[in-house]
């Protein structure tokens, strides 16, 4: 089943932003509970987007969703199990009549007219569902309490079992494929140079709150592009990068730009073209998310945000000063849900790939082997 993206942003209504952030204060962990009855949701973030006086943005209200199948089919699963959260958090915001969710036509037609589609998708374990990852884990549990069971000095063997250890890497781009990145990084104004040692990172302490409660963590990043000209790069950036990637993203199940700490990347353009958001899942800290980033992806990382307004003129290789950048964006999230919080890239492929419940990314007859074995000993 294919996974999808879903992102909406829509105005608050004017003079309602401090009662829609109570509502989230004082609803947030029925809002998680609800998301949880659906079976299609991966991960879902409501993220209230400052107000931009220069681009005459008021405040507005992001929802982003990463889910799996079709969105008609997506769209009955919200109506059912959050249907009236949804209908109570969009009534803050313009564009929404209330009681449009009730009405499937309606409903429908409003996530349309409010949706963005992404420049770029990207997840790590593409096709695998959130119940393939519950039935994994469930699975794997049993083995181990199995495990646990047996006495000790029992010989074991695992022959046959495939026990995945994907590490980050670098993925050598063609010539063609160099060239432009080089060409694209050098028009988007970087020119690389030592670090800036004035820097110093300062952080929202809403983030701080926000991060290493789990496994996973999540960021959403949003900034102004600098021109028209810079929108017609960045959007090139795209769609060339999209088909160089295509070539390459089999062999590197469990990764999203050669790291293998991401679950979930969107890089959207909206507002008629004026920002840019970037959302991420990841494993780990921000801090090392950050570092993998530039150590493997810094040229792709250029040739992106470079085109965005008050980005490092060094690039991210300048660490420190990209670290800023970053933070300077990052926006914390009103609600956030996770449907399998405490599990990382390497622990749902691991599961996947000793179960053998997803072909694609394994099978089971080592663990067949294996408790075999135990039985007949």
């Amino acid at each position: 089943m294919k996974q999808r993206a879903l992102t909406i942003i829509l105005l608050i209504t004017p003079g309602r932003q401090q009662d829609l952030e109570n509502y989230f204060n004082g609803n947030r962990q029925n809002i998680t509970e609800a998301f949880g009855q659906s079976s299609l949701t991966h991960s879902a973030a409501f993220t209230i987007l400052p107000s931009n006086a220069f681009q005459r943005l008021g405040s507005r209200l992001l929802f982003t969703s990463n889910y799996d199948g079709e969105l008609l089919d997506y769209l009955r699963h919200l109506s059912l199990n959050l249907k009236d959260y949804l209908n109570n958090i969009w009534n803050y915001c313009r564009g929404y009549a209330d009681g449009d969710i009730y009405h499937r036509q309606k409903f429908s037609q409003f996530i349309r007219s409010h949706s963005f589609n992404s420049s770029k998708f990207a997840s790590a374990l593409p096709g695998v569902t959130v119940r393939d990852i519950s039935e994994s884990e469930a699975l794997c549990m049993e083995i181990d309490n199995i495990l646990d069971s047996v006495k000790r000095g029992t010989k074991t063997s695992f022959q046959g079992a495939i026990l995945p250890n994907p590490q980050n890497l670098t993925v050598k781009k063609n010539w063609a494929a160099g060239f432009f990145y080089t060409a694209a990084e050098y028009l988007a104004g970087i020119r690389k140079g030592l670090n800036d040692p004035s820097q110093h990172l300062r952080t929202n302490n809403n983030l701080y709150q926000e991060e290493d409660n789990f496994a996973q963590n999540r960021m959403a990043v949003i900034v102004p592009i600098k021109s028209e000209d810079h929108l017609r790069l960045l959007k090139l950036v795209f769609l060339l990068g999209n088909i160089f990637n295509r070539r390459t993203s089999q062999k590197r199940l469990g990764r999203i730009s050669n790291l293998v700490t991401i679950h979930f990347a969107r890089w959207t353009i909206t507002d008629k073209g004026k920002n840019f958001v970037f959302e991420a899942n990841y494993d780990g800290s921000w801090e090392s998310y950050i570092d993998d980033f530039v150590d493997l992806v810094s040229q792709d990382m250029n040739c992106i945000w470079g085109n965005c307004v008050g980005f490092p003129r060094l690039g991210s290789g300048d660490i420190e000063s990209f670290k800023q950048y970053i933070r300077q964006h990052q926006v914390p999230s009103q609600m956030y849900y996770m449907a399998y919080p405490n599990l990382t890239v390497r622990n749902i492929l691991t599961n996947l790939s000793m179960t053998g419940l997803v072909p694609a990314y394994g099978n089971s007859r080592g663990i067949q082997r294996y408790l075999c074995g135990l039985y007949q000993a």
